[in-house]
C-alpha cells in the first residue's frame, strides 16, 4: 500500500456543452479514484483528512466544483439548476480527462444522491457507492426533507 500522495492541484476541463469544470485530484498516481461528491454549496477544495486516509489506501481523491462554484461555469439558463444526472455527465467528463476507467463514488449530504446516480448511470465504471449523511428526495409523500434543520440550512436547502 502506497502512502505517496501527489497533489496535482486544481485543474479544469471543458465539458461537451462548452462549460468549464474545475476539479481537484490528489493521491498516488496509480491509485483508483474515489470521486468525492461534497455537499452544497461546494467547490473543489483541499480536504486533508479524506485525502490522507485515501492515500494510505492507495486511492486518489477526485473532487469536482459544482456548476457555478469556484471557476466551474454555471449550467445553461435553460437547464438550471440541473439534475443529478447532469452531475454524472460532468463526472464522466472529468474521469475521461484523467484517464480513469473505473472509480469509487462517495457522497456527503447533498452529494449522496450524486454518488448513487453514478452507480446507477455508470455501472460499468463505478465499482462501489457510498452515501454518508445523505438526504431523501424532496418530493416523497409524507417526508419533510428539512425537518430538524436549522432555519438558515433549511432556507438554503429549499432555495437549491
Amino acid at each position: 500500500m502506497s502512502t505517496l500522495s501527489e497533489d496535482q492541484g486544481n485543474r479544469s476541463v471543458t465539458a461537451p456543452d462548452g462549460r468549464r469544470l474545475e476539479f481537484r485530484l490528489t493521491g498516488p498516481p496509480s491509485g483508483l479514484p474515489a470521486v468525492f461528491h461534497h455537499g452544497a454549496p461546494g467547490a473543489a477544495v483541499p480536504f486533508g483528512p479524506l485525502e490522507r486516509a485515501a492515500a494510505e489506501r492507495d486511492l486518489r481523491v477526485l473532487t469536482v466544483s459544482r456548476p457555478g462554484y469556484g471557476p466551474s461555469d454555471p449550467p445553461p439558463e435553460e437547464s438550471a439548476p440541473g439534475t443529478v444526472a447532469d452531475a454524472v455527465a460532468d463526472i464522466r467528463c472529468v474521469l475521461d480527462e484523467v484517464g480513469a476507467a473505473e472509480f469509487l463514488a462517495v457522497g456527503w449530504s447533498s452529494g449522496g444522491p450524486r454518488s448513487l446516480a453514478c452507480g446507477a448511470l455508470l455501472p460499468g465504471r463505478c465499482r462501489a457507492v457510498s452515501s454518508l449523511a445523505g438526504y431523501a428526495p424532496p418530493r416523497v409523500e409524507g417526508l419533510d426533507p428539512v425537518a430538524g434543520m436549522d432555519e438558515d440550512s433549511a432556507a438554503e436547502f429549499t432555495a437549491v
